[in-house]
């Protein structure tokens, strides 16, 4: 198994504002880590020394998410592995669940897995998790006709919150649903549904309901463009809604209901919306994710910027004091065992 110790410094222009507890995507391969189990080995630092670690995860050999405490525009990353240490467990200090403290749920494929550990979910209609070359890693490609992702989630309709996906549909001409929390009969409750609206411009229907009535609606026009890959951030605060594309605003408003209802545990959907008549999602989705907050500009630049261009991000790596620790001579020989 090969082995190494790698450190890289942040692009300061890409960085343009320093960000508290930032979920940083790094592309293992250009480390040169070439099998899950060399990935899985990786333990994360913020010094030399090896004296502060940071909480990772590992989502395949070439992905990997790393909880940066101070994402400033100086910052310097330091990656060790051996090739045979074990992962760490989901519920490590520096396992998978810690890089995912404060967001409800994410799923870095678009497929069923949540790595966030609160939501469990289930893929139907033969939908393959994971399937496609996606924008972050892998990605699932929807047919539009019976696939979705479902089930219990901790998601809510809060009063403040940033819904995001990177997102490449094969068309814009049809209705289709992408993303929703909402009980997909009536609407009765409050919920959030994200879908594409019109049959010409792939226009978005970003709505906020309360008592079955859309009371915040959000619906720019010519957003989604087919055969791309655009990340879509979309954000509540209180009455005001905000939607943007590849970090840009392209559209907003104020107003409309401020309620939130809490413990929605079974009523998540991506990839399709409605009630007997579902409005299937037909194209890609890949790294999904849902936080009770409404996420700053700066914050979705730098998210932008990390997960659009890896390599300008993070830059060159360059080796550290002649790669992983090594284990001790006397060791190998025997002394002190």
């Amino acid at each position: 198994m090969a082995a190494g110790f790698k450190q890289a410094t942040v692009n300061a222009a890409s960085v343009p504002s320093t960000q508290t507890n930032f979920p940083a995507y790094v592309d293992l391969s250009r480390l040169g880590i070439t099998t899950l189990a060399e990935a899985q080995s990786v333990r994360v630092y913020a010094d030399s020394g090896k004296v502060t670690e940071w909480a990772r995860e590992i989502v395949s050999a070439t992905e990997m998410h790393v909880k940066v405490p101070s994402l400033t525009s100086t910052v310097t990353m330091y990656v060790d592995w051996d090739g045979v240490s074990a992962d760490y467990a989901v519920t490590d200090t520096y396992g998978r669940n810690a890089v995912w403290s404060s967001y409800s749920t994410v799923i870095h494929n678009g497929g069923a897995t949540d790595s966030t550990g609160n939501s469990t979910l289930s893929a139907n209609g033969g939908v393959t998790p994971g399937g496609v070359s996606g924008k972050v890693g892998d990605a699932t490609d929807y047919d539009g006709s019976n696939d979705y992702i479902t089930g219990a989630s901790n998601m809510d309709n809060d009063t403040s919150h940033t819904i995001q996906a990177w997102l490449n549909p094969d068309v814009i001409n049809t209705r289709m649903g992408i993303f929703a929390v909402s009980d997909g009969v009536s609407n009765a409750t409050s919920a959030w549904v994200v879908e594409n609206r019109d049959s010409n411009n792939g226009s978005f229907d970003y709505k906020i309901f309360s008592g079955g009535t859309s009371n915040s609606l959000l619906s720019p026009a010519s957003t989604l463009v087919a055969s791309a890959w655009n990340k879509f951030d979309f954000v509540r605060s209180g009455g005001a809604l905000a939607i943007y594309k590849n970090a840009s605003s392209v559209a907003s408003s104020t107003g409309g209901t401020t309620g939130a209802t809490n413990n929605r545990t079974s009523d998540f959907g991506l990839g399709r919306f409605g009630s007997g008549n579902f409005l299937y999602y037909n194209g890609k989705v890949d790294e999904f994710r849902y936080i009770s907050t409404n996420l700053s500009a700066n914050w979705l630049t730098t998210e932008y910027n990390n997960q659009n261009d890896e390599a300008t991000f993070w830059g060159t790596w360059t080796t550290v004091g002649g790669g992983a620790t090594p284990t001790p001579l006397l060791s190998l020989m025997g002394v002190g065992s």
